[in-house]
């Protein structure tokens, strides 16, 4: 009997499915590796971008000016701006600094404190530090403008005309890292423990206190939408609403809002609970008109109507909600998102579920449930890919993620790849003219992407364990070489019985060598059997002859080096054996 010839092209994995019942479009299995243009090709790696990070980066935000491309990473206590002119990096230090005081204090040794022209009120909260002639001390109340009591006295020191509130670093956490935007070009930051921080289009202004917000208050959140500011899941006055939401009046471009105010009927301030479900607020995302609502089980639009009212909101979905914040991005007018148990898309009207029956069991059965809550999504624009990052269930040493699966929202598949331990990823301007050597990466020059502007939009990577930044476009992971590997288990190749495989016939594209397996198994589940590696160097050859027998086939392709490959599709030669084994 002829050689039979089954071509195999498969464009996505499936784990959730068993390998014998797969079509022959989906993989049972891979690593480091995606699809694009109906092929499988070893993922591009990382390598270390802007020198090294003054503080560890707990999270990235690009931050563009007419004159400057820039990214800020704030750690921990510190807050810090990267930028490129020429060939030259610079880190700059955005921590807040102390702020001067109105008025003169001349204080007493007395707990009592006495200020001349002063706004206490307004520029302190008890809790604050003030510096008075060199002495720093905690503002135990505050009676009125004028008049406060600190926790202990100060010593019988001179007139102070410029007492100071100290602000010290920040106190932000790892688990609940930060978040913000920028609003009309106004970079916005918050970290839900001090009071929201914000910095204008200067390169080196500072970060300060968000003017015109009650410094009682805190938030969880703080996101841009329109000309507005919106705040979630506050805590105002050591109490917290974890239902509400509070937006600002809107600023002027280049400017923050002048008013939080619910009550001030001349300001469109104000604020909701959403407190028809037991379900916290955890996070929010524009899309179109509309700025949408996630709690953790449902979902709600927010509109702008004016009026008395000023924002309606309405339930859009009560059957699904967010895992936690950084868990939904946008595209094609459409948001990905990802719950506790699901993975969606919708519209704003209808929602579908994208993992069902492909790595619903697999992706959640592999998030660490100690850090579940860092899992976090990043969008590669340029790839048309959606990243879900999270800590896996077999890293016990690190919280940070290590693991992605990412979905192609053109070709609806989906594929898996490592990652460095990340603290956060996001998308932005890369400018590649810095004191990193691209030459070095061995893949620029043969990257099928433009590199003849100076800029070039990419994914950047945060590692705060390491104290690294990364940018993608290299062969291997920051200088180490990685493995990439794809295949498909317990093939029937249309043949119920036992057939014998005589040669495959890779087409591939790449730089380097693919090493291929061909295995068998007389029934599913009993474990494959593998032969091989049998080398296949693109141009050099052309089929790979192999002898192997069973009632189920498997493929698998390879690679431990620095080299690229793309495989487009795969023929087998196999002739029908008659009947053995058992089988299904």
């Amino acid at each position: 009997m002829p050689a039979q010839i089954t071509q195999l092209n498969p464009t996505g994995i499936n784990k959730d499915i068993s390998p014998y019942e797969l079509p022959l479009e989906q993989w049972s299995d891979g690593n480091n590796i995606q699809f694009d243009n109906n092929k499988t090709t070893k993922v591009k790696g990382h390598l270390e971008v802007f020198g090294t990070p003054s503080i560890a980066p707990y999270w990235l935000m690009p931050f563009d000016t007419i004159s400057t491309n820039s990214w800020i990473y704030p750690g921990l206590t510190n807050v810090y701006r990267v930028h490129t002119t020429g060939v030259t990096t610079t880190h700059t230090d955005l921590t807040r600094e102390n702020v001067v005081l109105t008025g003169t204090i001349d204080p007493t040794a007395s707990t009592a404190v006495v200020g001349v022209g002063t706004a206490f009120t307004t520029e302190l909260i008890v809790g604050d530090s003030i510096l008075v002639s060199g002495e720093t001390r905690v503002v135990a109340s505050i009676t009125d403008n004028t008049n406060l009591a600190v926790t202990v006295a100060f010593s019988d020191n001179g007139n102070d005309t410029s007492p100071e509130r100290v602000t010290g670093d920040y106190n932000a956490t790892a688990a609940a890292g930060w978040n913000g935007g920028v609003l009309g070009g106004v970079a916005i930051l918050n970290n839900g423990v001090d009071t929201p921080q914000m910095m204008g289009t200067a390169n080196d202004a500072k970060m300060a206190a968000l003017s015109n917000w009650d410094r009682t208050k805190t938030c969880a959140v703080m996101r841009p939408f329109k000309r507005f500011l919106v705040a979630l899941d506050t805590t105002e006055s050591a109490t917290r609403y974890p239902f509400r939401v509070r937006w600002s009046h809107p600023a002027e471009g280049g400017t923050v809002p002048v008013s939080w105010s619910a009550s001030d009927a001349t300001k469109d301030s104000g604020y909701v609970d959403l407190s028809q479900s037991s379900g916290f607020v955890i996070d929010c995302l524009p899309l179109g008109d509309i700025n949408v609502v996630y709690k953790e089980d449902s979902i709600w639009s927010m509109a702008f109507e004016g009026g008395q009212s000023i924002f309606g909101f309405r339930q859009l979905f009560s059957d699904a909600g967010i895992l936690g914040r950084h868990c939904v991005k946008d595209f094609d007018n459409k948001h990905f998102v990802v719950s506790e148990d699901d993975v969606y898309i919708h519209d704003g009207q209808t929602k579908q579920s994208i993992v069902d029956s492909q790595i619903r069991d697999e992706l959640f059965n592999s998030i660490h449930p100690d850090y579940k809550t860092r899992t976090f999504v990043a969008a590669d624009r340029e790839k048309n890919e959606m990243w879900i990052c999270f800590t896996s269930n077999t890293n016990d040493t690190d919280a940070f993620a290590d693991t992605a699966y990412v979905w192609n929202w053109r070709n609806n598949s989906w594929s898996k790849r490592d990652l460095p331990n990340v603290s956060f990823i996001a998308w932005g301007v890369v400018e590649y003219v810095s004191t990193t050597d691209w030459t070095e990466s061995g893949d620029w020059d043969t990257d099928n992407d433009a590199w003849d502007s100076p800029l070039k939009p990419s994914l950047i990577l945060s590692d705060a364990g390491n104290t690294k930044l990364y940018v993608l476009g290299t062969n291997q992971h920051s200088g180490t070489d990685y493995r990439a590997w794809v295949q498909k288990d317990s093939m029937q190749l249309g043949y119920q019985g036992t057939k014998a495989v005589t040669k495959i016939v890779p087409r591939v594209a790449g730089t380097g060598a693919v090493d291929f397996y061909v295995g068998n198994e007389m029934n599913p589940h009993e474990g494959i059997t593998w032969k091989g590696p049998y080398s296949f160097t693109p141009g050099t050859h052309s089929e790979i002859p192999v002898r192997t027998t069973g009632n189920y086939i498997g493929i698998r392709a390879e690679s431990t080096d620095d080299k690229t490959w793309a495989l487009d599709n795969l023929e087998i030669y196999w002739t029908p054996q008659g009947n053995r084994g058992k089988g299904v």
